[in-house]
């Protein structure tokens, strides 16, 4: 058998350098930068008059962790300060007013290395980035699917940095960039570009930043310029967006989703100006005048670059083998690359795999790795032989996997016509065994407030749970329940929602009333204490009084108040008639006795009739009453009494009249 070794293939598939390449992998390039503006005032009337003009241009180069401003000039002269240049203008006899900003940047191939790993999903986070895990305008990270999409991406992870590398790795596998969405006028919301999977840098970025603050991660969006080599943009430098997202304990970490760069950018790249919201104007302006409009150019932005650094040095090393050396026609293979991060520092590498024609990779020919710390890890390509090669032959076909850095190695793998042959499922039962397990944790925070923490027996009370998925998996159909009133929710991973309820009391007493969340991951009470009060109720017992009295008897009436509720009744007054007796309670705690001393001679003749009556409240004021009824007979009256009852009675009336 002869035996082909496909070199011309080889030649074609080692990776070459070019000149702008070095741009990628250098420490650092410096770029002179323009930024040129126009504004135009148009006159609408006869009293046409501008006093000034003011713009404030948040386009402006700034000192930082990943570039230096050299040199800064301004025309006209601007102040710059707090990330704007400021220009104005006092009475401009020009219509047409130009600005511009020239600089001369430096920017560095630097990584703000994270160490450490950081739990998932967080906790605490400072108040100055908080606002950053909030919806904006086309940011709208509150959108369902966003949630779905984004808390699916994240099950079963613990580690944060894991968790934005899966967001970036899915955004730029499922997101094709496709220039004909760019237009002057929109930017489309991240919902937008999960349901149609399209867009440019900013649509990518909207996207990958929407799931992040889904997450509860605060991510932001970044503008500036940055270089590339691909086809499509033939000046090399262009308007480019990407994002930067925060790492507690290290900062704002940079993450470019369409250049596949995860957690550090390339000298490429200056930034211009940060965000809440790529949506954000880059230029606003003010003026006082009669009878104008001031419109404004779009803003030019050029950079060329004029020198640069050293090659960075080699971060990672790749190790090349198939995992069958020698196949047959029509055969398919695994290619498996041994990546090792050679940094303290968790590393995400971009891999592309270089074949020849007679080679068909099932799957993605480009892969994203995350590496933590020093750690090693395989990447994978199941690739399928040609089943019409030549026959009488010995093939040798080259493999070369290399990184966005130029780092590379290869393999070779012998085919034959007589060669042993492997099948799809053979091959994927290798990739399975590889795949790393997770660990699932469902878990929630679970928190309820009463809107009253005392009440009674006829009334109600809200209760307003916050409930929080502090697990790493989506929580779907969670039953949220107080008694048998129950609310279906969905929340997604770090996301949180409230539900109310109206808590009705059943019976009297001290509760603890208690509110559950469950589904078949998570299951969670909260207890909240509320005292439901009995409806306040006395009673008037062991009324005690002669039946019969004579004139000149002395003699005592008395009863009991008898506490009959589990609380006591308020603001009792108990009054006695006819005698018009009254005594005043703040409350009835416990049972009290009532004597009142009285005399025949204040009786009339027969019977006399006697009735408590005592009014009380509860603690909203409400009013209840009892009363007791009771007869005292004045028996044995002689004629001289009777005329001396007469006359008071007579007396009382008449002093009635005048009441």
């Amino acid at each position: 058998m002869k035996k082909r070794i496909l070199f011309f293939i080889f030649l074609l598939i080692i990776p070459v350098i070019s000149a702008q390449d070095w741009i990628f992998n250098s420490k650092y390039i410096d770029t002179a930068l323009n930024v040129d503006g126009k504004i135009n005032l148009i006159s609408t009337g006869s009293r046409y008059r501008v006093d000034y003009v003011i713009t404030n241009l948040s386009f402006v180069p700034q000192d930082g962790f990943q570039e230096e401003v050299l040199y800064i000039n301004t025309v006209p002269t601007a102040n710059i300060e707090n990330g704007y240049a400021i220009f104005r203008w006092d009475k401009p006899s020009e219509k047409e007013l130009s600005f511009s900003v020239e600089s001369n940047v430096r920017s560095y191939n630097k990584v703000m290395g994270v160490k450490n790993k950081i739990g998932f999903p967080l906790n605490e986070l400072p108040d100055e980035v908080k606002g950053y895990t909030l919806p904006s305008k086309t940011v709208d990270s509150d959108n369902n699917e966003i949630i779905k999409k984004a808390s699916e991406l994240a099950a079963g992870e613990d580690d944060m940095y894991v968790v934005v590398f899966k967001l970036a790795d899915w955004t730029k596998k499922n997101v094709k960039y496709d220039l004909s969405t760019l237009t002057e006028s929109v930017n489309q919301k991240a919902s937008w570009v999960l349901t149609n999977k399209e867009g440019v840098c900013d649509e990518l970025t909207n996207l990958f930043i929407a799931m992040n603050r889904a997450l509860g991660i605060p991510a932001k969006f970044i503008s500036g310029v940055a270089y590339t080599n691909a086809k499509e943009f033939e000046e090399g430098f262009g308007p480019h967006g990407w994002a930067e997202v925060y790492f507690p304990g290290y900062g704002w970490v940079p993450f470019d989703v369409t250049y596949g760069e995860f957690g550090f950018i390339d000298a490429g790249h200056i930034k211009l100006k940060e965000s809440v919201d790529g949506s954000d104007a880059s230029t606003r302006f003010q003026w006082l005048g009669q009878a104008v409009e001031v419109k404004a150019s779009q803003l030019e932005i050029n950079a060329e670059v004029k020198s640069y650094g050293e090659k960075i040095e080699d971060d990672i090393s790749i190790d090349l083998m198939a995992a069958k050396q020698n196949v047959g026609f029509g055969s398919y293979d695994l290619i498996e690359a041994t990546v090792k991060n050679l940094n303290d520092y968790y590393a995400a590498v971009n891999l592309r795999i270089s074949k020849s024609k007679e080679i068909e990779i099932i799957g993605d020919e480009e892969k994203n790795i995350l590496l933590n710390p020093g750690e090693e890890k395989k990447a994978d390509w199941i690739i399928k032989i040609s089943d019409n090669l030549e026959t009488g032959y010995l093939y040798t076909f080259p493999f070369v996997v290399s990184s966005s850095n130029n780092i590379s190695s290869e393999v070779k793998l012998e085919v034959s016509e007589g060669g042993k042959m492997f099948n799809l499922e053979s091959m994927r039962g290798i990739l399975k065994e590889n795949e790393e397990e997770k660990e699932y944790s469902g878990s929630v925070e679970l928190n309820c407030m009463s809107e009253k923490t005392e009440i009674y027996e006829y009334e109600s009370s809200a209760v307003e749970c916050n409930i929080k998925n502090t697990g790493n998996v989506y929580l779907d159909g969670l039953n949220v329940c107080l008694a048998d009133d129950c609310k279906a929710i969905e929340l997604g991973i770090n996301q949180e929602d409230n539900v109310g309820f109206e808590f009705k009391p059943l019976v009297a007493g001290a509760q603890e009333i208690t509110v559950k969340a469950e589904n078949e991951v998570v299951s969670k009470s909260s207890f909240v204490d509320i005292t439901v009060y009995d409806n306040p109720a006395l009673d008037i017992s062991k009324v005690e009084h002669p039946a019969e009295v004579k004139y000149k008897d002395e003699y005592e009436i008395s009863f009991v108040l008898s506490k009959k509720s589990k609380f006591s009744p308020y603001n009792v007054s108990i009054r006695v008639e006819p005698v018009n007796k009254e005594w005043e309670l703040n409350q009835l705690s416990e049972n009290r006795k009532f004597i009142l001393k009285m005399y025949g001679s204040e009786l009339n003749a027969g019977e006399n009739n006697f009735k408590v009556l005592v009014e009380y409240k509860d603690k909203n004021g409400k009013v209840y009453e009892s009363d007791k009824e009771f007869i005292i007979k004045l028996v044995d009256v002689n004629v001289f009494q009777r005329i001396v009852i007469f006359f008071r009675s007579a007396g009382n009336g008449i002093m009635g009249l005048f009441k």
